[in-house]
């Protein structure tokens, strides 16, 4: 159990384990971790030790001030995220201001304030979107006939003898743990979810898809 592990000190990425909160994702009890920026930050021991988590977040808040992303120049972060990716406020070149994630500006996913969905069509500007945040796959329930568990993101590891819990978000793939109940591996599953797209298509749902 996660309660015998002491990793108090120990380095995981950016961040150092301070201590253990009381707080619990699953069986995996949450540590308090102080981030090389200096931010702190409550992370998952089971997300230390697997790397899904090496930051309070400022990996994906370098400074892109005055970069051009496209017709979009970065001009300040805002205070908003979406999922761990900072909020930048930007200029477009036809004179709008637009608010757009770091990492969507730095894929390419993003390169005006929308003033290309003129130029584009809709389907055209939704499939620009999808190769970089595979948007479709997200909001789809499709269960494919080799999952074992009738659950998006986990399945059976018979070499573990374990359910793995897994999610893949902007083309990475997150290795969130193994576990001995399903209902663990479906728990996490449901956390990273909220965290990982959550703010990602609230945001999408608002584009204006209109030319």
């Amino acid at each position: 159990m996660s309660k015998a592990i002491n990793i108090a000190g120990q380095k995981f990425g950016k961040l150092t384990a301070i201590k253990p909160t009381d707080k619990r994702v699953a069986k995996y009890i949450i540590w308090e971790c102080l981030c090389d920026c200096g931010n702190k930050s409550n992370v998952a021991i089971n997300a230390l030790k697997n790397g899904t988590t090496k930051s309070c977040g400022c990996i994906l808040g370098k400074n892109i001030s005055n970069m051009q992303f496209g017709r979009l120049m970065a001009i300040k972060p805002t205070h908003k995220k979406i999922g761990r990716s900072i909020v930048w406020e930007c200029q477009c070149s036809c004179g709008n201001k637009y608010e757009a994630p770091v990492s969507l500006l730095t894929s390419g996913g993003i390169k005006s304030c929308g003033c290309l969905h003129s130029e584009l069509s809709k389907g055209e500007l939704e499939k620009h979107i999808d190769f970089y945040t595979n948007v479709t796959k997200i909001k789809s329930n499709r269960i494919y006939s080799n999952n074992t568990s009738g659950v998006k993101g986990v399945s059976w590891v018979k070499h573990y003898c374990k359910w793995n819990a897994y999610i893949t978000f902007q083309k990475k793939r997150y290795n969130l743990g193994y576990y001995t109940n399903i209902e663990d591996a479906i728990h996490v599953r449901k956390v990273a979810e909220e965290e990982k797209f959550g703010e990602f298509l609230k945001w999408y749902s608002n584009l204006n898809h209109t030319k």
